[in-house]
């Protein structure tokens, strides 16, 4: 695959990798993200991608999320989630999303959250087009992946999928 070519939606692949092994993946998600913080920082923390099966992993991924989610617990948090600019427009987030929603419904999550910063209220708009909902609360304080993320929790916008 070339460093813009589209990738054939048949050929698309979810990969889940821990940080230490999404270098490249990381690079794009800081690069579209700004300044969020080192998902290697996150205990638990998973780089979701979606690439074209004959990557190999030294390509950017088309998209990639960071997902934490501790073995047991009912809920994931979707700590960020990116499309590369050459693939935006493309359905490539929404497959993303459909594909970790899936792999999360597997391992028996029931919700899924996000946190959307103030300044991000186009996401809000297209995550309610996926199925989310703008939760009248905060996640659980309890889950061990909420509280080792040391994130001001009462900023931004809680949104809330259930899977």
């Amino acid at each position: 695959m070339a460093d813009y070519e589209v990738p054939d939606r048949s050929t698309l692949l979810l990969r889940v990798r821990e940080p230490q092994h999404a270098t490249v993946a990381l690079t794009m998600l800081h690069r579209c993200l700004g300044g969020s913080a080192d998902p290697g920082e996150l205990p638990g923390a998973r780089i979701c991608t979606l690439s074209d099966v004959s990557s190999d992993g030294r390509l950017a991924p088309a998209a990639a999320g960071v997902l934490l989610r501790h073995p047991g617990e009912p809920a994931a948090w979707l700590a960020g989630v990116a499309v590369d600019l050459p693939f935006r427009r493309r359905g490539l987030g929404r497959r993303l999303l459909q594909e970790i929603c899936t792999m999360l419904r597997g391992e028996g999550t029931e919700r899924l959250f996000v946190r959307i910063p103030p300044e991000r209220s186009v996401m809000i708009v297209w995550l309610v087009g996926q199925g989310f909902r703008v939760s009248p609360t905060q996640p659980p304080p309890d889950l061990p992946s909420m509280a080792a993320t040391r994130v001001d929790a009462a900023s931004g916008r809680w949104l809330v999928r259930e899977l």
